[in-house]
């Protein structure tokens, strides 16, 4: 046992450990923020919410309320959504990276940051904080175009 959070629950189940870091959530303010495999504070709770760690990697909902979603007749909020905030692509460092990112959509494990935007079709593209430009392979459009090559085309060309 470390820290003095709680671990952070969804839908009752609890957070399990990705890549040495695990969401807790501070049960005197409710923000969530990220242990280090040796009981640290990696990330302070400081955001609404959590994504798990993906490639270093994470997305933080900072600023947002939430709202329950069966209020009536209800002494708890037992399942609820978040409203307003601001989402951001955040290193283990918590460094914010990307503001306005909220595609979790993506190949975390195909990152490439460049001084310029990638031009490549199944990859998404996102302008950091820092002016460099962070891409992901975005799994639809890398289905599409492996369907289109791989499998539509050699159909029409039998037809």
């Amino acid at each position: 046992m470390f820290g003095r959070g709680e671990v952070y629950i969804f839908d009752n189940v609890p957070d399990c450990e990705r890549e040495g870091f695990i969401r807790f959530r501070d049960s005197r303010t409710g923000k969530v923020g990220l242990y280090a495999a040796d009981g640290t504070i990696a990330v302070p709770a400081e955001y609404d919410d959590l994504s798990r760690v993906q490639n270093g990697l994470f997305v933080a909902l900072q600023g947002a309320t939430k709202k329950c979603l069966h209020a009536e007749g209800h002494r708890d909020c037992e399942h609820h959504n978040w409203e307003g905030g601001k989402t951001y692509l955040v290193n283990t460092n918590n460094q914010k990276l990307v503001e306005g990112f909220d595609d979790r959509d993506l190949n975390f494990f195909s990152l490439t940051i460049e001084p310029e935007p990638s031009v490549h079709a199944t990859r998404r593209v996102f302008r950091g904080i820092d002016g460099n430009y962070y891409s992901f392979v975005d799994y639809a459009k890398d289905l599409d175009a492996w369907l289109s090559a791989s499998v539509l085309s050699p159909l029409s060309k039998q037809a």
